[in-house]
């Protein structure tokens, strides 16, 4: 495990120990490493959780606690990031969707005021460059 942790290796670290913490819960080690690869992968939830496992293992509960209480802001504050995601998210595919609209409602080019008479006064340039060569 300290090998994974030590070449960089966070997220092979993490799925490791995260099945050993299901397997021994009662092992500190574990939830320990569980913390590190966590924050290598810069995981502050699970890195809080994680440490407040260990530490109430340990029987520290005062760190423990504290640990527990970090990662419940963490927690509220990933909701909100999420939150404030999915309503960006919203917002860009409504201004999109407003906009293939507006592009829809709007007349062609060809259709458009003028585009027709310059079309026309093009065919009587071309036609009268052809009336001039054949002369």
């Amino acid at each position: 495990m300290q090998s994974l942790i030590a070449a960089h290796r966070y997220a092979d670290a993490q799925t490791l120990v995260r099945r050993e913490t299901c397997n021994e819960p009662n092992l500190g080690d574990w939830w320990l490493y569980f913390a590190q690869a966590s924050a290598g992968l810069n995981d502050p939830l699970h890195q809080h959780q994680a440490m407040a496992e260990k530490l109430a293992l340990d029987g520290a509960w005062p760190s423990a606690i504290r640990q527990l209480k970090e990662a419940s802001a963490r927690r509220e504050n990933c909701e909100l990031l999420r939150f404030q995601r999915v309503c960006a998210s919203s917002n860009r595919a409504t201004r999109k969707s407003r906009k293939r609209k507006r592009t829809a409602d709007a007349p062609s080019a060809c259709l458009r005021p003028g585009a027709f008479r310059r079309t026309r006064d093009k065919v009587e340039v071309l036609a009268d460059r052809i009336a001039h060569d054949r002369l």
